[in-house]
């Protein structure tokens, strides 16, 4: 059984072991990486900012205006992700496929970050950007897969989402 080929046309949101989520911040989180042995050396360095780029995550916070992460740090230290969409085909500055249905995971997160589960996942951006302040916009799909031992695990996510982009 595979996942549904179309998200709900409402904001995102879902549930998770009977308990709803719904997400009020969504950050879009920028890797960068070097596109030569020079420029990571220069990078390495802080001489120069690495060239590749592509959009790393998405993650859905309950809380409201959740600032991106200062430069150099994963998150911003006081609000956790419930929900972590990764590894999104796709989002490779030198190569986007923005419009397009790319396979990605989502991960359940608890109150304190810890790892709950993981789902199998879609993401459709309707546009890319790699640069960090500015806005995203897409639709995804994620759902439990049947799980009849761990049914406070089972649940489904989704819908359309703007998310900050964020260049930690």
């Amino acid at each position: 059984m595979g996942l549904r080929a179309e998200a709900p046309k409402t904001p995102a949101r879902g549930t998770f072991g009977g308990k709803a989520i719904a997400p009020r911040s969504v950050h879009a989180v920028l890797h960068r990486r070097p596109a030569t042995s020079d420029e990571a050396i220069d990078a390495a360095l802080h001489r120069a900012e690495a060239s590749l780029a592509d959009i790393w995550s998405l993650e859905f916070f309950a809380d409201p205006h959740v600032p991106c992460p200062p430069p150099g740090a994963a998150s911003d230290g006081a609000a956790k992700p419930t929900l972590r969409v990764d590894g999104i085909g796709g989002t490779a500055r030198e190569r986007p496929f923005a419009g397009t249905t790319q396979p990605a995971d989502a991960v359940l997160l608890g109150p304190d970050g810890d790892y709950l589960s993981t789902w199998p996942a879609w993401v459709r951006f309707d546009a890319l950007s790699w640069t960090a302040g500015t806005k995203v916009k897409g639709a995804l799909w994620t759902e439990s897969p049947p799980d009849a031992d761990r049914p406070d695990h089972e649940g489904s996510f989704g819908g359309r989402f703007e998310a900050l982009v964020c260049a930690p």
